[in-house]
């Protein structure tokens, strides 16, 4: 039996329900949320990155002001700042989110390179296409994988294969449960186009608004993807309404796409458990804990 402490992680592509599960564990658990979100960190980013008031604390949310760079590097530290302190406090650590290097660099135990600010500069003067180009070059992989439109993702992956001789990982400190909410693709898409409809009713057009009228780079906006960048692009009438709608659906498909694929890679580090119920995710849940291995 490991003698290593235990952190449970519920991951799930968008709109699959990770949220409530999570919620629901840390509610069983006496635990508390990690949010692993590179969207939700941002303050005044609330509707688009589907920030929910919790009756239980949660982490690593509204900590930092738009357009301000937050890496993996960044979550990796402050993740685990927060999670020695939840074990000293004898809590369960719970690991809510979908951004998928967030994850990897906690559950793979990265150690990061010094950033290279000098080609952040020099990348962030190319054409996504362009980036694009040359990401396909250092990780074929990557490059099939990733948004070709999104430079701030195309960016990063650039960055994370331009340092993966001189970053590395170790054996990490922890034992870690991976859980997944099952969730059909037809439901999935059922949901996730529901979920535009209900944001955009209760307000994401104002919350965008808002930003740019606060002085926040449309160019920005762009970079995060999804929400923010079709409602960027309707406000300044590069797409009309009914273009946002539609295309910010079908966006939404794609990125879900994109977070199962990434899950299924061979070198994925560790086991997830795909769980139809909550009642099932709490039972392996409480089994982790006891006795049992995630891994």
């Amino acid at each position: 039996m490991s003698k290593k402490p235990k952190i449970i992680v519920v991951l799930g592509e968008t709109a699959s329900g990770k949220t409530a599960l999570g919620h629901f564990l840390a509610l069983k658990l006496d635990a508390e949320i990690i949010s692993a979100d590179s969207r939700q960190v941002y303050k005044r980013l609330n509707l688009g990155t589907n920030k929910e008031q919790l009756s239980v604390k949660q982490h690593l949310i509204d900590i930092v002001e738009p357009e301000t760079r937050f890496t993996a590097k960044h979550f990796k530290t402050r993740a685990e700042q927060v999670i020695k302190k939840l074990l000293k406090e004898k809590k369960v650590p719970i690991i809510v989110g979908g951004t998928n290097l967030y994850l990897e660099s906690l559950i793979n135990n990265y150690t990061f390179a010094s950033e290279n600010l000098a080609l952040r500069l020099q990348l962030q003067k190319l054409s996504p296409e362009q980036l694009q180009t040359q990401l396909k070059k250092l990780d074929p992989v990557a490059g099939a994988k990733i948004d070709p439109q999104n430079k701030r993702y195309l960016m990063r992956a650039i960055e994370k294969a331009q340092t993966k001789s001189v970053a590395g990982q170790q054996d990490s400190p922890y034992e870690f449960l991976l859980l997944r909410p099952e969730v059909s693709r037809a439901e999935l898409y059922t949901r996730l186009d529901g979920r535009v409809d209900e944001r955009l009713q209760a307000g994401l057009w104002p919350e965008v608004e808002q930003l740019l009228q606060d002085g926040v780079s449309p160019d920005w906006l762009k970079s995060l993807g999804l929400e923010y960048k079709y409602l960027t692009m309707g406000i300044l009438n590069e797409l009309s309404k009914e273009e946002v709608v539609s295309q910010l659906k079908f966006a939404s498909h794609r990125f879900a796409r994109r977070q199962a694929t990434w899950w299924r890679r061979p070198d994925w580090p560790a086991k997830i458990n795909v769980v139809a119920t909550k009642e099932q995710a709490l039972k392996l849940a409480q089994k982790f804990l006891n006795n049992g291995s995630g891994r």
